[in-house]
C-alpha cells in the first residue's frame, strides 16, 4: 500500500491532458469503432475481436482480444 500511495504523490502532476482546439456548439465528441474477424489466423482459427474510443479526436480506450473458442 506505501509504493501505490508514493507511486501516485510522485506521479500527481503527470496526465494526459484532453485540450480541444474546437467545439462543435460547444459539446465535446465521442466516437467509438469496432471491429472483428472471422477466423483471420489460417494457422489457429481464433476470431479476433476490438475497438477503440476516440474522445475529441484523442484515443482513450482501446482493446484487441483473440476470441475463446475456435471459428470453423
Amino acid at each position: 500500500m506505501l509504493r501505490v500511495i508514493k507511486f501516485v504523490i510522485d506521479t500527481k502532476n503527470l496526465a494526459i491532458k484532453v485540450a480541444p482546439t474546437y467545439l462543435v456548439n460547444d459539446e465535446w465528441t465521442a466516437v467509438a469503432f469496432s471491429d472483428s474477424d472471422f477466423g483471420g489466423d489460417k494457422e489457429t482459427r481464433i476470431s479476433v475481436a476490438g475497438f477503440i474510443i476516440y474522445l475529441m479526436e484523442v484515443p482513450i480506450s482501446w482493446k484487441s482480444k483473440g476470441q475463446t473458442t475456435v471459428a470453423l
